[in-house]
């Protein structure tokens, strides 16, 4: 009796650990399967455009003239879209984001410039020149 009654007992099995190698498997698996995106969505461009102009430096009153102005800087407020002019005055910025911009021009020993409601068209160039918008 007492045989039949081990032989019906029922015993645990200790919990056996997985293996280093398959902790590393199930782990690889997991980064790939949650790292792949099976239709990923490109990034949408942000629509831009550009202003380019040259900038002018006014002369005597007697003389009515202009002096293009060089290492002036220009820059769109709230995007971080700066250039300086070169020798000749003349300035490009690409990558304006459309719409109505803010453009400064400023230089140490001038005063600064400030251009509101500069349009922004997609793909195009905005022209600035003599300081007023054209």
């Amino acid at each position: 009796m007492l045989s039949l009654k081990n032989y019906f007992k029922k015993t645990k099995k200790p919990a056996r650990e997985p293996s280093p190698g398959m902790f590393l498997a199930i782990c690889l698996l997991l980064i790939l399967v949650t790292g792949c995106n099976i239709n990923p969505t490109p990034p949408t461009p942000e629509i831009t455009g550009s202003i380019e102009g040259n900038v002018f430096e006014p002369t005597s009153p007697v003389t009515q003239g202009m002096v293009l102005l060089s290492g002036a800087l220009v820059s769109v407020s709230g995007t971080s879209n700066t250039a300086l002019t070169d020798t000749s005055g003349y300035f490009k910025i690409d990558e304006i984001p459309v719409g109505e911009q803010t453009v400064t021009i400023s230089k140490d020993g001038f005063v600064s410039l400030t251009l509101e409601d500069v349009s922004i068209i997609e793909g195009e160039i905005t022209l600035l020149g003599g300081g007023d918008q054209e």
